[in-house]
């Protein structure tokens, strides 16, 4: 493997010092690297091969080469829009310069998975030997990807790394706190990021790395930034950390605050710097009222918008013209033409050019005039909005109370007053001061959710019912079949758990042990709301993995509570010691508290269909986010003995099991000391007879929801609701899985279904 240092010589050195250089971009001269993506642009890598590293650094390089794994090593999976997992290897390597996919043990399935090499991360972080420039790498407390940009130096940065990553932040980081990517390919790893300005941002980083052009800015100095979408912002210098500025976005509702690299392509290089009066923003802002919102900050935006428009227009014939691949008519879309081809292509449907794009083009042309909002400012264009009747995607519903989409990255929505919000936090405070009938999980902040109806070109005659649940969900789903004449299996269709005896019903009632908060803000408040504060500290009893890491790496408490559990109502990540929801008991509302998900039922639009090899299964209708909720499991509550006698004459195959109590430890209060705990009696599940539409969803092993505990009425180990949510994207028409645990059986027939394992 010493021969490798060959290759950190000449126009090879941007390769990696860890993997072989791609046969297909080597070249004695500057290397250009032409890839032809699906809409027929090119993609052009351009990177200088004269970069000087001295002799001392080649030497540190050398020594740090992986070039072996051994068998259940282990290792960090990190897959886009997919929970980090660590594994281990299911073969060993003894050469890792000549392999690109590594064979893993997966825990879930227990069959091997192949993942690509530039995809797997060391476990242990490096902390004996110096990481080289290029190095990709993974901090795990903040799942950030990024390549180093400086080596440590007591002179330069304080004997740190600087890291560069891929949401254009940079951060200084000590020995030990980075992973390894296995593969070190440089041009390899470019050529994976689909997003040009990253990767011109990448390019340009590491092309001015050895050249004496680092500016130097002073505190409270304005400059300008290229953040949350194509446009460049004002924004404050707060801090200086040797070439890293801490950076806040004054000018936005959330003063955002970032660390940037001082001389990345994001900051604009024409504009002065100039020095403005510090604002003291206080650091607990008070629950917003009526008489807190300045609509006139939006203004500034506004205008320079509207520059922004005049200026595109006047060059509008030297832009290059986009190919529609939605098959549908290009509208010309305002304010942005510098939107990818990715995100063109989810927005711009059939539904979005014919129907919303005009709607959205009048109203985003209202003016807006300077008022505190208020439930005024909802009220007329909510006036026949009914949130317990949902007919159409969820996800359209804000555009029927005058809301709009404002074009852009992430995307910004127009509220019925005009002003113009880009964050999900933005709209989830203006929906609790106006006292909206909307809620927060209506509203989608990514770009792969494309706005259009459910899915209704199937053919009539198939649908065998137009709603199985009688109207008892907020939704209908439909009933359609067209391999046979077959229908479901009769069964009452309930939405809540259903005690088969007076006994159980008064276990599963009992509140006793059920804690509630006083909350009148939505709990919008985590570090006041004592659900939200009991989930974590659940999980810190159970020492949940996600948890663990952020209190490894000292993460204060009010960032704990704000990144576990529900984020603007949705799961993006299991809690194995599960989530503690607002209850009767709270003072919180009922539909508007951002605690309160399962309990509201379902509100996404699924249907059950028939299939050939696996019978009956549902699928979503259209395009649902990552983390949202889809239903909860409901039956029969019976003891573990009831299921068992059951199983003699019926099919047990819909019971699953619900006690907890063994796997999951209870912080007990002194007021829950008196609580019975001679009560270890297992409680099932069955949704043969009684059930919602939760019995349908089929096991996969390439799953795109997982389970999560949800405790509610009840605090009882014994009774958690089982709630399902998408682990991913999940595409309309699609079958919604989760993991096949099936449902393993003891020598004694007793039921075990651990689901803590659905990841």
């Amino acid at each position: 493997m010493m021969t490798t240092l060959e290759n950190l010589q000449d126009g090879n050195l941007s390769s990696s010092v860890f993997d072989s250089p791609c046969p297909s971009v080597a070249s004695d001269k500057q290397d250009v690297v032409i890839v032809v993506d699906e809409d027929e642009s090119d993609i052009e890598i351009d990177e200088e091969s004269t970069i000087h590293i001295n002799e001392k650094y080649q030497q540190c390089a050398a020594k740090y080469l992986i070039n072996k794994l051994d068998l259940h090593a282990e290792i960090i999976i990190v897959k886009p829009n997919l929970p980090v997992r660590v594994c281990r290897t299911a073969i060993p390597y003894t050469n890792l310069r000549d392999v690109q996919i590594i064979t893993i043990d997966n825990p879930q399935t227990s069959k091997p998975e192949h993942v690509t090499k530039r995809q797997i991360y060391m476990n242990e972080p490096c902390s004996s030997t110096t990481i080289p420039i290029r190095s990709r790498v993974f901090h795990r407390a903040t799942s950030l990807l990024g390549f180093v940009l400086e080596l440590p130096c007591i002179t330069t940065n304080n004997n740190r790394y600087l890291v560069l990553y891929d949401d254009f932040t940079a951060c200084y980081h000590s020995y030990g706190e980075l992973h390894l990517c296995l593969c070190q390919d440089f041009r390899r790893h470019l050529l994976n990021i689909d997003y040009k300005d990253l990767r011109d941002y990448y390019q340009q980083a590491f092309k001015n790395l050895n050249k004496s052009m680092q500016i130097t800015y002073s505190l409270d100095s304005i400059i300008r930034v290229k953040k949350f979408g194509a446009q460049y912002h004002n924004v404050r210098v707060i801090e200086v950390d040797y070439s890293l500025l801490k950076t806040c976005f004054f000018e936005r509702k959330s003063k955002k605050e970032i660390w940037i690299y001082c001389n990345s392509s994001i900051i604009e290089r024409t504009q002065p710097i100039i020095e403005l009066p510090i604002v003291t923003v206080s650091e607990n802002p008070p629950t917003p009222t009526d008489e807190t919102i300045e609509p006139c900050a939006d203004l500034p935006r506004l205008r320079k918008r509207q520059n922004d428009d005049n200026n595109n227009n006047s060059n509008k014939k030297d832009r290059k013209k986009l190919r529609d691949r939605s098959n549908t008519k290009q509208p010309i879309l305002s304010s942005n033409d510098d939107l990818s081809s990715a995100t063109r292509h989810n927005i711009v449907t059939a539904y979005y050019t014919n129907v919303l794009f005009p709607k959205f083009r009048v109203l985003n042309t209202l003016p807006s005039t300077v008022h505190k909002c208020g439930r005024r400012c909802v009220i007329s264009a909510e006036e026949t909005f009914c949130p317990s009747k949902i007919r159409t995607n969820p996800f359209l519903l804000p555009f029927d109370c005058r809301w709009s989409i404002v074009d852009s990255k992430p995307r910004g929505y127009r509220t019925p007053c005009c002003r113009t919000l880009y964050s999900l936090d933005d709209i989830e405070q203006y929906l609790y001061r106006t006292q909206s009938k909307l809620s927060i999980k209506y509203f989608v902040d990514g770009v792969l959710t494309r706005f259009k109806p459910p899915i209704d070109d199937y053919e009539k005659k198939s649908i065998l019912l137009e709603d199985l649940s009688n109207g008892q969900e907020n939704v209908q789903v439909s009933v359609y079949n067209d391999i046979d004449n077959n229908k479901p299996d009769k069964f009452v269709y309930i939405t809540k758990i259903r005690p088969i005896d007076n006994r159980i019903a008064a276990a599963y009632n009992d509140t006793n042990m059920t804690s509630c908060c006083d909350c009148t803000d939505n709990c919008n408040d985590r570090m006041k709301c004592a659900c939200f504060r009991k989930t974590l500290s659940q999980a810190q009893v159970n020492h949940d993995s996600l948890v663990m890491e952020k209190e490894k790496n000292r993460y204060t408490q009010s960032y704990m509570l704000k990144t576990t559990g529900y984020q603007r109502k949705r799961l993006l990540n299991p809690i194995s010691s599960g989530i503690y929801e607002c209850n009767s008991k709270c003072a919180c509302h009922r539909e508007h508290c951002s605690n309160r998900l399962a309990q509201q039922g379902l509100f996404v639009h699924l249907q059950l269909f028939k299939d050939k090899s696996k019978g009956w299964g549902l699928r979503t209708l259209h395009d649902l986010p990552r983390g949202t909720f889809i239903c909860q499991y409901i039956g029969e509550l019976l003891t573990s003995d009831q299921g068992h006698e059951r199983a003699q004459t019926m099919d047990d195959k819909y019971q699953t099991s619900l006690d907890l109590v063994r796997q999951v430890r209870y912080e007990i209060s002194d007021e829950d000391m008196d609580a019975d705990d001679d009560d270890d009696e297992p409680y099932v599940v069955d949704g043969s007879l009684y059930s919602n539409l939760g019995k349908y969803f089929n096991h996969s092993c390439d799953p795109n929801m997982f389970i999560q505990n949800i405790f509610i009425e009840s605090h009882d180990l014994h009774f958690p609701n089982l709630a399902l949510f998408t682990r991913t994207h999940v595409k309309a028409g699609q079958e919604s899985c989760f993991y096949d645990l099936s449902q393993v059986f003891d020598y004694d027939r007793t039921i075990l279904f651990d689901i803590y394992n659905i990841i």
